[in-house]
């Protein structure tokens, strides 16, 4: 039998939110780990989902574009830093994410685009012509 062991990310001061593809809306709660029989350890992100869209009631700050191949892996290192404010993943293409951020300092947005850049997930989105 698998060995799990869940561990919650520091979301006390902001809360993360994730829109899977099919439509549904998660609150990420923390993350955990399983070793499943062949030993290797496997890290997921620990949500639940909700019934319609997230409530958000502080102003727009800024927006990132993320790697659709590294959201997982990216948002699991915002959860071993100190969330703040609100921070809504949704998809924006097959390929893209966008994390629109919300009520959170301007020096807490540049440390998230600072993260992004050294797991190389930073995306520049195309413009429109």
């Amino acid at each position: 039998m698998p060995k799990s062991k869940q561990r919650k990310g520091t979301t006390e001061n902001g809360r993360l939110y994730l829109k899977l593809r099919s439509g549904t809306w998660l609150l990420i709660k923390g993350h955990g780990t399983t070793t499943p029989a062949s030993g290797t350890r496997v890290v997921g992100l620990i949500g639940e989902s909700l019934d319609g869209e997230p409530m958000v009631r502080n102003e727009k700050i800024d927006t990132i574009y993320i790697s659709a191949f590294k959201i997982t892996r990216y948002l699991l290192k915002i959860l071993e830093e100190e969330i703040k404010g609100t921070l809504l993943a949704l998809p924006v293409t097959k390929d893209t994410y966008k994390i629109e951020i919300y009520g959170a300092p301007k020096n807490y947005v540049n440390k998230l685009i600072k993260l992004a850049e050294e797991m190389k997930a930073l995306k520049i989105p195309k413009k429109k012509v």
